[in-house]
């Protein structure tokens, strides 16, 4: 995966549509974005892209590389909570 910040979605078009129920159309160039999917797949095959519109107005596809932190699990039952 990139370490950019933004990072355009290679093969994936995004137009707006001017009908009430059809809010987007995507067009897929089929061998870019089989590539670029293989390239920024996490471990389990998921690619998470957003759906934006400008400051103009258009519509565009953008990587979404947000990770959580990783956290300790931490127990918070005290014995006052516990049943026996």
């Amino acid at each position: 995966m990139s370490d950019k910040k933004f990072e355009w979605v290679n093969g994936l078009y995004v137009k707006e549509w001017k009908i009430d129920f059809v809010k987007a159309k995507l067009g897929i160039k089929v061998k870019d974005f089989i590539e670029y999917l293989e390239e920024n797949s996490n471990s389990e095959w998921y690619v998470n892209i957003d759906i934006l519109e400008s400051k103009k107005g258009w519509l565009y596809a953008k990587l979404n590389t947000w990770k959580p932190e990783k956290q300790d699990k931490v127990d918070t039952t005290t014995d006052d909570e516990i049943p026996f």
